[in-house]
């Protein structure tokens, strides 16, 4: 399926892996071979944004704030946390964000 979507091979290479480079018992154990898995960049960025909404949540009472800016606070908050721990750079070095 992503392959249907993305037709840039390093940007493929920037947002899939292999299963021997997965630590993720789970997604291991869940996978027959015909699914593309998510690299490891992927992952991080996806337990962040998770981390993000559920503070959000616990915050107000188990709702998200109804604004406009919602989902650009949540990507701001997660690229920095990324910065911060070099995904963002790793992803670079695979080609992902050109100029």
């Amino acid at each position: 399926m992503v392959e249907k979507k993305i037709h840039c091979p390093q940007c493929l290479a920037a947002l899939t892996t292999n299963k021997e480079s997965i630590p993720d018992l789970f997604i291991t154990w869940k996978t027959t071979g015909g699914v593309k898995l998510p690299s490891l960049g992927l992952i991080k960025i996806c337990e962040e944004t998770e981390k993000c909404v559920m503070r959000m949540l616990n915050v107000n009472g188990g709702g998200l704030p109804h604004s406009a800016g919602l989902s650009s606070a949540i990507a701001m908050t997660v690229s920095s946390v990324c910065v911060e721990s070099k995904v963002l750079i790793l992803l670079q070095e695979t080609t992902l964000f050109l100029n």
